[in-house]
Parts: structure tokens; sequence; C-alpha cells
């Protein structure tokens, strides 16, 4: 009995060790997909500013952890989400947070709630900040007139 309890004990020794190994593990594949979801929104964003001739802008919550892609409405005023996935309310995933945006200037805006994207090329450019639980960055850069994004992954 004593013996059958000491592997028991041991067992669970080994399982909470390999999932916290395992939970650390999963902040990089956490950062990136977030990161790579972001940057698609974005560039989608962009895209539909240019084919669509309307303003088209990526709108986060207060908190900066759910956003989406919107379209310019009636009047280029009032945005509608866009039709599709895109429109939906897309969350970061759990443990990421976007954590900085400032422009190309050098400008950090806390008040930022959207980026937005002009047919003509105009709209935002500069950086988004991510981190993830254990304090893992990643980096979009935004390019200034093209609305390229690039992804910086970072320690």
């Amino acid at each position: 009995m004593v013996e059958m309890l000491l592997v028991m004990v041991v067992m669970a020794i080994l399982a909470t060790s390999t999932a916290v190994n395992l939970k650390g593990r999963q902040d990089p594949y956490a950062m990136r997909a977030s990161a790579a979801d972001l940057a698609c929104a974005v560039r989608f964003a962009v895209s539909q500013a240019r084919v669509t001739g309307s303003p088209h802008r990526v709108l986060f919550t207060d908190d900066r952890t759910v956003y989406r892609v919107e379209m310019a409405g009636a009047g280029d005023t009032e945005f509608v989400p866009v039709h599709g996935r895109a429109g939906m309310p897309k969350p970061l995933v759990q443990g990421v947070r976007i954590i900085r945006i400032a422009r190309v200037d050098g400008m950090e805006d806390l008040t930022l709630d959207a980026l937005q994207f002009y047919p003509d090329g105009a709209g935002f450019s500069g950086v988004i900040e991510l981190q993830g639980r254990t304090g893992r960055l990643a980096r979009l850069q935004v390019a200034q007139r093209t609305g390229q994004v690039q992804i910086a992954q970072g320690d």
C-alpha cells in the first residue's frame, strides 16, 4: 500500500512538472498566432480600402484584447462591420495583449481604439506591440503609404 502511494505521488509530481513546462512552451505559439491574425486583419483592411474605395479600419475593444474589421457606412462617418469572418469580433489568444500602439512619428497613442486606412494609401502607420503572459514580445510594423505589415518576434 505504501509503495503504491509513493508511486502515485511520484506520478503526480511528474505530471505537474510536465504541465508547467508545456504551459511555458505555448507562449511563443500564442504570440505567433495572435501576431499573424492581427497582421492579416490589418492587411485585409488596407486592401479593402483600396479595392472598394471607402475607408476601412481595425477596431479594438477598450482593453485591446478583441478586434474586428469595419468599413465606412453612410457618409463615410459611420462604420459597420465588414461581411464575413473579418467583421466578427476576433479575440487575441488568451494571455496575449496589445501593450503599445505608436504612430510612425513615434507618438504613442494610448487612446487609439482603431487603425484607420483610406483608399489613397493614407492611414495608420507605425508599430503595434503584443506581449504574452511570459513577457515575450511581438512587434507589427505597418509601413507608411503601402500598408505592408511585417512581424518581428522578440523577447
